[in-house]
Parts: structure tokens; C-alpha cells; sequence
């Protein structure tokens, strides 16, 4: 249960991982991470968080790609059921969420901006719509690179994971999945 919530909370927030809109080529650099939150019985909060995520640009599209296998929640025994009996991270190792570059506002320099943009989240495998919440500022000396955070709620059922369960005890199927990250816009 605990590991089934953690790995919904990694591949939502992977999934969840918002993008930006520029207008030139976006690649990852420096400190990022992706992180989901779930709820259990009785006060239960599961967090759980990986640092390897990636965001870049192929023809008009941004994609943020999550690497399940790295999702920790810190409790070893609930990591080990998230990520092979719910995320079945061996079979599908990324979550992966696309958006068209020319739907994103890109902030201007020493500016920031909030939206929400529709994209394509695939996690488990199955692919669907969401809508993602994210707020992009500028900094580095130049302003060529841009702070990133987004979050978006999704029920993992939708992805074809099983609500997790250990002993009984059930983990909410909903989930909010957070990122955090930079790029560089060339």
C-alpha cells in the first residue's frame, strides 16, 4: 500500500511534471526533482520523490521524462511494492508528460508567469489527457534560463494502476504529482 501510493505520487509527479513555452530550444540544467503526495486511512500521507528528471525539445514539443526506478517514499518495503507490483518499473521504467511549445508562455526576463496548459501524460503505459498547473520565472545572469514548477491531480486508475493496498489498508487513487526544474532557453 504504502509503496503503491509512493510509486503513484513518483509517476504522477513525473507525469505531472509541467512544461514551459519558449520560443527557441529547451534543454535541463542544473537541480531538479519530481515528487507525488497520496492519502491513506487515519492521517496516512505518503510522499514520495526522485531527482532524476529530464525536460527537452523535439519538434515543437516539450517533454518531461521521470525516471520511475529512482521514486523514493523512504520506507524500503513500500518502495519495493510501488515500483514492481504497482509501477511495474521493469516494464515501464518512465513517465513521460508532452505539450506543444506554442501552447506555453515563456516568461520574459526578471518576469514569471502562471498557467495552465493541456498535455499528454503517459504513465504504466497508457497515455491521457490532463491539464497541468505551472509557473515559470527567469533567472541566471543572462535570463536564459527559466524555473519551472508545475502539479497536476490524476487518478492512477486512469493509468491502469490497481489503488495500492498492503494488509488491508487502501491508499487513495488520487494523486498530485509536483516538478520542479530548470532549463535553458536557446
Amino acid at each position: 500500500m504504502t509503496s503503491k501510493h509512493r510509486w503513484f505520487f513518483t509517476a504522477f509527479a513525473a507525469s505531472a511534471l509541467v512544461v514551459l513555452a519558449a520560443e527557441a530550444r529547451v534543454e535541463s540544467v542544473g537541480d531538479a526533482s519530481a515528487t507525488f503526495d497520496a492519502a491513506g486511512p487515519g492521517g496516512l500521507n505518503i510522499h514520495g520523490s526522485t531527482d532524476d528528471l529530464v525536460a527537452g525539445e523535439q519538434a515543437g514539443k516539450i517533454e518531461v521524462k521521470v525516471a520511475l526506478g529512482s521514486l523514493t517514499t523512504g520506507i524500503a518495503l513500500r518502495d519495493s511494492h510501488m515500483k514492481e507490483k504497482y509501477l511495474e518499473v521493469a516494464k515501464f521504467p518512465d513517465a513521460r508528460v508532452v505539450v506543444e511549445r506554442s501552447q506555453l508562455k515563456f516568461p520574459t526576463k526578471g518576469a514569471a508567469v502562471r498557467d495552465q496548459v493541456a498535455g499528454a501524460m503517459t504513465i504504466h503505459g497508457v497515455t491521457r489527457s490532463v491539464t497541468l498547473e505551472y509557473a515559470a520565472s527567469t533567472a541566471g545572469p543572462k535570463g536564459d534560463r527559466i524555473v519551472v514548477t508545475g502539479s497536476a491531480p490524476i487518478d492512477i486508475r486512469d493509468f491502469g494502476i490497481e489503488a495500492p493496498s498492503y494488509l488491508g489498508v487502501g491508499v487513495d487513487p488520487h494523486v498530485t504529482l509536483k516538478v520542479r526544474f530548470k532549463v535553458l532557453d536557446r
